[in-house]
């Protein structure tokens, strides 16, 4: 699907917000003094996120889609680093 300008810059601005919004719930979490631990926040990030898409229409297959170009976009190293593949990363934009 080809989107216009103003359509990519909502996606992008969109995308990095809610990027923002989910290091910071996980940095909240990490800061609780074990009253929340960060993966059950992730957890629960997801699984409303999940709610919300099927409110807004999306369908089982696309979501399953879009998780796994998002998986499928990196990798981590020895370190435990991520290494995002611009190949992969350019095919997911190119969808949205």
């Amino acid at each position: 699907m080809d989107y216009s300008k103003e359509e990519k810059l909502v996606i992008d601005t969109s995308m990095g917000y809610s990027y923002d919004k989910f290091w910071d719930a996980i940095e909240e979490a990490a800061d609780s003094k074990g009253k929340m631990n960060e993966v059950d926040v992730a957890v629960g990030l997801i699984l409303e996120g999940v709610g919300y898409m099927k409110g807004a229409g999306m369908s089982e297959s696309e979501l399953i889609e879009h998780i796994k170009a998002h998986y499928n976009s990196f990798e981590f190293d020895k370190d435990g680093n991520m290494i995002e593949s611009e190949a992969v990363l350019e095919k997911v934009l190119s969808k949205n």
